[in-house]
């Protein structure tokens, strides 16, 4: 992962909130990624990872997604080092059958939301399970439902809600600049109208005969 990273050019790691190394590395640990003390979204996807037991400090990440790896246990590591935890996604670790091990993550106060869909849990009701960990009111989403059993957003909408709100973005800068062009354009015909008018001013005044030729002088 630190040669990962490095190939990243990450000069400064205390200015990083976001480190996508998804299939860009193969490790069966989570080493190299010390000095991301401001990391707010780190994605692992498809690393090989097997332990977490080397997770650096990350005391403002707010989202882990460790889906596609190895993982067995060591749910207890995350909890100690992302205090402020928000999002784990754990989802396809084929590995991880005990749901038992989500009892880690109890104190972290701010963890709203899990995904661990393609793991293999003992416990076919593994969703209600987890839910029955937590405080009443305060885990919002288990694979994609609530406490009551509906059905809510799931990672891949939230993906595409950010994809469309990036294509509006890239929608109204596109429109910015038309509107740019049109005001140059505009300002380009002003100029040559001026252009014009000036030249034509500076005929007439060419054809207008000298004051001493009127007057006989």
């Amino acid at each position: 992962m630190q040669t990962a990273v490095e190939t990243a050019g990450y000069s400064d790691r205390a200015d990083v909130t976001s480190l996508i190394l998804d299939e860009k590395c193969i490790s069966q640990d989570i080493e190299g990624l010390d000095g991301f003390v401001n990391l707010k979204t780190l994605s692992l996807i498809k690393c090989g990872i097997v332990n977490v037991a080397d997770l650096p400090n990350l005391p403002e990440l707010r989202k882990l997604n460790l889906s596609q790896n190895r993982i067995s246990t060591g749910l207890s590591t995350v909890a100690k080092k992302c205090p402020k935890l928000e999002q784990l996604i754990v989802c396809d670790n084929p590995k991880l059958t005990k749901v038992e091990e989500f009892k880690a993550l109890t104190d972290l106060k701010h963890l709203q939301r899990i995904d661990a869909e393609g793991c293999n849990f003992e416990d076919e009701e593994h969703v209600s399970t987890i839910f029955a960990m937590f405080p009443e009111g305060q885990m919002q989403n288990v694979d994609g439902y609530n406490e009551k059993g509906e059905e809510v957003y799931s990672d891949s909408e939230d993906d595409s809600e950010d994809e469309e709100d990036e294509e509006e973005d890239r929608d109204d800068e596109e429109d910015d600049l038309d509107d740019l062009d049109d005001d140059l354009d505009d300002l380009d015909d002003d100029l040559d109208d001026d252009d014009d008018e000036d030249g034509d001013d500076g005929e007439d005044d060419e054809e207008q005969p000298a004051y001493g030729a009127l007057s006989g002088d």
